[in-house]
């Protein structure tokens, strides 16, 4: 008998029509609310592990070219630039100490 009201009436077809934009509108309200919860619990992973570790990693880049470029300095100029190479390699292990205190806290002991 509810059939036949949908069937047969202009004010049924409206009505259920309205009825599945509701339901799909909840529908899709309940995924976009599971997917930000999601994208926050990605986003706490990102800030607390992933991302320090990547800048103490950039850190370690940079302090290896300075370390480099005062090395080749050092080697070229019979050591009169020993003092600027030392404060880098000191600045390099600085760096490495800090990436691997980072890693281990993480978990990560590879």
């Amino acid at each position: 008998m509810p059939f036949d009201l949908v069937r047969n009436s202009v004010r049924g077809k409206l009505l259920a029509s309205f009825a599945v934009l509701i339901a799909l509108l909840a529908g899709v309200a309940a995924v976009s609310a599971s997917s930000m919860g999601s994208l926050g619990s990605s986003h706490a992973l990102l800030s607390k592990s992933v991302l320090p570790r990547v800048n103490a990693a950039a850190g370690v880049r940079a302090a290896a070219s300075d370390m480099h470029f005062s090395q080749t300095e050092y080697a070229l100029d019979q050591g009169a630039s020993r003092k600027n190479y030392e404060a880098d390699r000191a600045a390099f292990g600085e760096a490495m100490r800090r990436l691997r205190s980072v890693t281990h806290a993480a978990g990560d002991m590879r």
